[in-house]
This record gives C-alpha cells, structure tokens and sequence, in this order.
C-alpha cells in the first residue's frame, strides 16, 4: 500500500528559512526607499519655503517707496496707491511649533509666508541695490539662497512717481 508523505520538519525549516531572508531583503529595501522619499520631500520642503520667501521679499522690495534692515527685521513703506502703512518681514516662531516661519506683518497683523527658514538677511550693499540671503533647514537638508536685486522706485530718484 503506497503511503502519502508530508513535508519533513527539516524541509519546512529550510522554506521558512529562505522565506525569513527573503522578507528581511524586501524590508530593508522599503526602509531605505522610505527613508529617501522623506529626505526628499524635506528637501522639496525647505525649496519650495524659500522660493514662496524670495518672491514675497523681493515683489516687496521692488515696489517700496522706502526700504530698511533694522536688525532683523525688513521694514518696507510702499507707494501711495500701494497698501498704505509699513509692512515688516522678519522670523519668529509665532504659533509655537518649534519652526521659525518668516512673517509679513502689515497693520500690525502677521500672516506666515513660509516654514522652516533658519535665517533671514537684506544689506543694502549700494543706493538702490539689495542683498537678500536666505537659509533653510528640515530634517538634515539645508538649503540657502542669495541674490542681489535693484529697487526699481526710490525717493531720490527723477524717474520715480509723485510721493
């Protein structure tokens, strides 16, 4: 009489042995992809904080009647026909959460522009022309920017409108 055989104790320790490695290989490469796609998106984070900050800056700088760096804060005083009052940009962390955000206050009401900026600077380097530097960090990723930019209008300038 022919018998039907089951698998040996030792065959399936051998199957559950390969499976086990196979499982910890598949593991590690989802950690690992995990954890690129999170520095990743740290990165495309702290870029897109800076790009929103420079615009908002620099749009603010273009069109001011009057620019000042008074210490850490960039006070702007636009144009007549412009919001009237000074507008303020500088870095706090206002909500609490641990993260600086840069802040325009105009009317002496603050809106967050953006997150995760670690340092904010403008130095008017000659009559008219700005520097601003930017920096960010999230999470290991650090990025920093800087440009140089003109104030297309000044008060002491023929070219500029009628106060």
């Amino acid at each position: 009489m022919k018998r039907d055989k089951g698998f040996t104790l030792l065959e399936v320790l051998a199957a559950l042995m390969i499976s086990g490695i196979l499982f910890s290989v598949a593991a590690r490469i989802l950690v690992q992809q995990w954890r690129q796609a999170g520095g990743l998106k740290d990165r495309l984070e702290i870029n897109y904080s800076m790009c929103v900050a420079e615009k908002a800056v620099e749009d603010a700088i273009r069109s001011a009647r009057s620019v000042q760096w008074a210490g850490n804060r960039l006070e702007i005083v636009p144009w007549k026909g412009a919001n009237p009052g000074t507008d303020a940009y500088y870095l706090a962390d206002k909500d609490g959460d641990g993260v600086k955000d840069i802040y325009c206050e105009h009317s002496g009401v603050p809106n967050p522009l953006a997150s995760y900026l670690t340092e904010f600077s403008c130095m008017e380097v000659k009559s008219g022309f700005w520097r601003i530097s930017l920096r960010a960090d999230k999470g290991g990723q650090t990025a920093q920017w800087e440009n140089l930019m003109r104030q297309r209008v000044r008060d002491d300038d023929p070219l500029s409108p009628d106060p």
